[in-house]
């Protein structure tokens, strides 16, 4: 009686045991039936809606593939492909972005969405190493553009408002479309700012900058600020003897230009001889030269208006043929020359004192060295 009871009981364990196996087998075949199996065949579907360009159904097939498997990196690809093809590219990005995430990879999704081609630019060119924004709804950047002015980065595909600042240039805001995935833009403009005279602008012109602006290398030169405003003006000599001991001396003048932040040209003076200098005249302002032969004196004044020399006349005077000495004192402006008279020589100076322009000073010319570091105690006047 005892062993059939057992008998009985080792009956019920056995059973037990089948059936605890075959659930196990079940489940085992459940999981490769709906699970890796159904994974790779809704992979396959969605890739062959996407070949025949049934952009819905792949989106379907491949979210199923996701709910099986939500480590599937094709599977995010796939789906990313078919809402890149409909147009969403908000929803390729994010499914991209998770292909990468879980890859381990980072260029999906520039070889998907494609890099984005900027270009900040004045009318000098192309803007290095300006400071650009982008504020969109969902993402924002900040980027620095390189020695060309162009950055080219992979950006979320939405619209995004565009901030540019550089030192020394206008800021310059747009707006900028996602188009048609990447975001595109035409060429940012910058426009310069007021641009501040510093030492160091005047001492690089000094040291090479010159030399794009003069045809020569200067043999002297002198700081003098003729118009007063703070910022001084650079006076050039070149000088070449004609003989006899003369020297004769062609004065160039060069100007700071606030609005282009360079010093350039603002004018060449008549020739003089060198040792009759060039003077400052506090009542134009301006500067002006003169020559002085045997038997003649001619002034040759300019006015400055900060950007330019503008001539403005001549006047002096000249010997006569009559016996004994007079002369002929002469002024010329824009109207021609007019002859002031002619005196005796007891009476010209002081007549031609009347025409002549007044001397507030010479400028102190100083030896050429483009090694020199100016600074404000090198300003005449």
């Amino acid at each position: 009686m005892k062993i059939a009871k057992n008998k009985h009981v080792l009956k019920i364990i056995i059973g037990s045991l089948s059936v605890i196996l075959g659930l196990e087998a079940g489940l085992i075949l459940y999981a490769f039936t709906l699970g890796g199996g159904s994974l790779r065949r809704n992979l396959d579907l969605g890739n062959k809606y996407l070949l025949e360009m049934d952009y819905a159904g792949a989106i379907q097939a491949f979210s199923k593939a996701i709910e099986i498997d939500g480590m599937s990196k094709d599977a995010y690809i796939g789906r990313g492909d078919a809402y890149k093809a409909l147009g969403d590219y908000k929803n390729a990005w994010e499914d991209y972005e998770k292909a990468e995430e879980l890859s381990g990879e980072n260029t999906l999704l520039d070889e998907k969405i494609g890099r984005s081609d900027f270009r900040v630019v004045s009318t000098e060119g192309g803007v290095g190493e300006a400071s650009v924004s982008l504020l969109g709804e969902t993402h924002s950047y900040e980027f620095m553009t390189d020695s060309d002015g162009y950055f080219r980065e992979t950006l979320f595909p939405e619209t995004y408002r565009v901030h540019v600042t550089k030192e020394n240039y206008r800021t310059a805001e747009s707006i900028i479309p996602a188009g048609n995935g990447a975001v595109h833009a035409e060429d940012i403009h910058l426009e310069l700012d007021r641009i501040p005279f510093t030492y160091e602008v005047l001492n690089t012109f000094m040291s090479q900058g010159y030399l794009s602006a003069a045809s020569y290398t200067p043999d002297r030169y002198a700081l003098i600020d003729i118009d007063k405003n703070g910022v001084p003006e650079i006076v050039f000599a070149d000088d070449n003897e004609v003989g006899s001991g003369q020297v004769d001396s062609a004065y160039e003048v060069f100007c700071y230009d606030d609005n282009q932040g360079v010093i350039r040209s603002a004018g060449k003076l008549t020739n003089a001889l060198r040792h009759y200098g060039i003077y400052y005249t506090e009542s134009l302002p301006g500067l002006f030269t003169y020559d002085r032969t045997s038997g003649s004196h001619m002034d040759y004044v300019y006015e400055f208006d900060g950007s330019h020399m503008n001539w403005r006349f001549n006047s002096g005077w000249r010997r006569t043929e009559v016996d004994p000495y007079q002369y002929e004192v002469i002024y010329e402006d824009a109207s021609g020359p007019v002859s002031e008279g002619i005196f005796d020589i007891d009476n010209y100076t002081s007549e031609y004192g009347k025409i002549s322009p007044e001397i507030t000073f010479e400028i102190t010319m100083q030896g050429f060295n483009p090694q020199v570091s100016l600074t404000t105690s090198d300003i005449q006047g």
